[in-house]
């Protein structure tokens, strides 16, 4: 018999998915246990500036003033905060922070991952970049720890580098087609005499051209079966 925790249904789920909402109601019991049982995390913001703004508060508050109960307020408007104004908060913000044209993320366009954000290779032109990262992640953990969804997905390359994990040639897959099929051909045959290459990439930035090494030295070292 399913646990008295469990929905009644929950054993008609595959097995994956049953562990799944076993972890996010673990994870969400961990949560609530953080959360302090007194005081309120005031913000104030102008619908009109919501991204410039929020960050300029947000970077300023603490982690443990983040985690107490959520008080939003758009200024000039009138409305307390039963959770609706928060949720609109976030929604806003991370329409805004998450757009392609802000310059720190880009779709993947490629595969299942279409619509997917990474990091885009050009979000240096903004100097404080580093920073508005930073505040990326205060948001997505601030929607997390609240119970809030933010309208944006990410690659799964992404998440892995998030979780320490090692990035695998299938997951090269879903954000670049085209290099996945080159490298596993290079697996699969023979490049004695047939590719010229070495462990450097070329990057085009805003119109310059530059070689980036894979790895120390690697602009020098010539790919070959060996390695």
């Amino acid at each position: 018999a399913a646990p008295a925790s469990e929905p009644a249904d929950s054993d008609a789920l595959p097995k994956y998915k049953r562990d799944l909402a076993a972890k996010a109601r673990v994870l969400r019991a961990e949560l609530q246990a953080l959360q302090p049982q007194t005081g309120h995390c005031r913000i104030e913001v102008s619908r009109n500036e919501v991204l410039e703004e929020s960050y300029r508060l947000v970077m300023k508050l603490r982690g443990k003033e983040l985690r107490k109960r959520l008080l939003v307020k758009f200024r000039g408007e009138e409305g307390l905060d039963y959770g609706g104004v928060a949720r609109e908060w976030l929604h806003l913000l991370g329409r805004e922070l998450f757009n392609p044209h802000y310059g720190l993320f880009q779709y993947a366009n490629a595969g299942d991952d279409r619509y997917a954000l990474q990091i885009n290779a050009d979000s240096g032109v903004n100097p404080e970049h580093l920073s508005y990262f930073h505040f990326a992640g205060r948001i997505l953990g601030v929607a997390l720890f609240h119970g809030h969804q933010l309208d944006a997905a990410f690659t799964a390359p992404f998440y892995k580098q998030l979780l320490g994990r090692p990035i695998t040639l299938r997951d090269i897959r879903d954000v670049d087609p085209e290099l996945h099929r080159s490298l596993s051909w290079m697996l699969d045959n023979s490049i004695a005499g047939v590719i010229d290459t070495t462990f450097s990439v070329e990057c085009s930035s805003f119109g310059a051209v530059r070689s980036v090494e894979l790895r120390p030295g690697g602009g020098a070292e010539p790919v070959t079966d060996a390695n």
